[in-house]
């Protein structure tokens, strides 16, 4: 499933008020944290990372519109799949950093806030490291996830318990994302971001490489 078809499944196939006011409470999350985490960066790069990895689940495991994509694929498929999974991912985080770090600069112009400070290359490499592995965690783990259903009339105790079933399979990744802070933020692990996105690359060739494989069997 190319790029195109991704865009198309989330925005308008999908393209519900519920995506609207994800991404805008998304807006307000950021914001909020860039104008009063300046000290503890390494809570906005975890937040990015787990937005990714929640991100990259929808768009892979999704019963409704995304979980029945892989089975279907060819051989050939595989790479334009696979990369534009991990591209609408990172476009979509990308959008929501940087939309907030516009509103927080024209908030700081006006005189309301100091100066936002924010290492952008060590929130990129634990963004980077957090895909990639997600690339290999998606080799073990296909596991479906349940969609929640739209509109302003929802059971809530329905929407809890898909919201619960669906944290349990992101529970991997939520420790993926807190070894990586660690790593880069506790223990100061000094990575270039080359290497941050030759992982992501290396990941991508993996997946594909053992995809095809299981396809001959």
């Amino acid at each position: 499933m190319n790029l195109k078809e991704t865009f198309n499944k989330f925005f308008v196939k999908d393209g519900s008020y519920d995506i609207f006011y994800f991404i805008l409470g998304l807006e307000i999350i950021f914001t909020f944290g860039l104008i009063n985490l300046k000290d503890w960066q390494w809570v906005i790069a975890l937040v990015l990372g787990l937005l990714l990895s929640s991100i990259f689940h929808y768009i892979t495991r999704d019963e409704k519109y995304f979980a029945k994509e892989l089975p279907r694929l060819k051989r050939e498929e595989l790479s334009s799949y696979i990369l534009g999974k991990n591209i609408f991912s990172i476009l979509f985080a990308a959008m929501i950093l940087i939309d907030a770090l516009i509103i927080s600069l024209i908030i700081n112009w006006l005189g309301l806030i100091g100066r936002v400070n924010l290492d952008l290359k060590l929130l990129i490499n634990v963004s980077l490291f957090v895909l990639g592995t997600e690339n290999i965690v998606f080799i073990f783990n296909k596991s479906t996830e349940k969609s929640y259903k739209k509109g302003y009339k929802r059971n809530a105790a329905e929407d809890k318990k898909v919201g619960l079933e669906n944290w349990k399979n992101l529970f991997p990744s939520i420790l993926i994302n807190i070894a990586y802070v660690i790593m880069f933020y506790y223990f100061k692990a000094n990575v270039p971001v080359y290497s941050g996105i030759l992982y992501l690359l290396v990941t991508m060739g993996i997946f594909i490489f053992i995809e095809r494989e299981k396809m001959k069997k």
